[in-house]
């Protein structure tokens, strides 16, 4: 550990790391993975290499000249046949080098990388990309179920992205705006009819207030997600600040309740302005 602390510290007076051959392998690739992680100018001369190592040492860095000292880390791990469960067997402090290095490379890649690469650094969507020979990844606009709300993304991309969960389509059912809400609202005994109607339009305008800032995380949402045609029209989802009430499905507006006469033009002016953002 000591040793370890000096090159991260950049002692310049290091000595070599001694080893013995077929003896030290998991150690020899520790000491590498932060020789590389630290800039070490000759990563041979850390190690004290036999049986032909140094050779395959300067053929690595031949290999990955001109990449930066985290993809340098991450083709070694690559090259070792090293996988996270190999981390995750070392201690905290002394996997951090190697961890810091994925996190690093995990938001933009390199295109020229392996699948194993990819895998490693937790970006299975590129790898099954490149596997596909799918090599255009922004999200296509197409005519799809849900191209009235304003949230079509291509599915497929989608599965890639996040394989293991639903999470975008549980944002597009928050997000959607062009369906009328449903208001669930239980009619007491002493309640007349006109007095219920009254409590279902105050419980709509409550809700309506909600409906009309969901523009605003649409926009956000599907910022540059689309590549329309010049010619292609672009729809602009609906803003319904209408309601359905259960259990009989009737329509619920706000004919009785007091609101501002230009309650919704705010609300249409970030719906227009969250269609617009979604072109890239």
């Amino acid at each position: 550990f000591q040793w370890l602390q000096s090159l991260l510290q950049g002692n310049k007076n290091l000595a070599p790391f001694p080893l013995f051959p077929g003896v030290c392998k998991r150690t020899a690739q520790v000491i590498k993975i932060y020789a590389l992680y630290c800039h070490a100018p000759e990563l041979s001369s850390l190690v004290e290499a036999v049986g032909g190592e140094e050779k395959a040492l300067q053929n690595f860095l031949q290999q990955v000249q001109g990449s930066s000292r985290f993809e340098r880390v991450v083709m070694y791990l690559v090259d070792e046949e090293l996988s996270n469960s190999f981390l995750e067997t070392l201690p905290c402090a002394v996997c951090l080098p190697a961890w810091d290095s994925i996190v690093k490379c995990r938001e933009c890649p390199p295109t020229s990388w392996p699948s194993a690469a990819y895998d490693i650094i937790g970006r299975h969507d590129i790898a099954k990309v490149l596997s596909t020979k799918k090599h255009a990844l922004a999200l296509k606009m197409e005519n799809s179920p849900d191209e009235g709300q304003g949230l079509s993304i291509d599915q497929e991309i989608i599965k890639l992205r996040f394989p293991k969960d639903l999470r975008v389509n549980e944002v597009n059912r928050l997000l959607q705006s062009s369906k009328p809400v449903r208001i669930s609202l239980i009619q007491k005994p002493e309640v007349s009819d006109h007095e219920f109607i009254e409590q279902q339009e105050n419980r709509l305008y409550i809700v309506c207030q909600r409906t009309m800032a969901l523009p605003v995380g649409r926009g956000m949402f599907t910022m540059s997600s689309v590549h329309p045609l010049p010619t292609a029209p672009l729809t602009i989802p609906k803003l319904t600040l209408t309601g359905v009430a259960s259990p009989r499905n009737t329509s619920v507006g706000l004919e009785h309740v007091e609101k501002p006469p230009d309650m919704r033009r705010w609300a249409e002016f970030h719906n227009g302005v969250a269609a617009g953002l979604r072109i890239a």
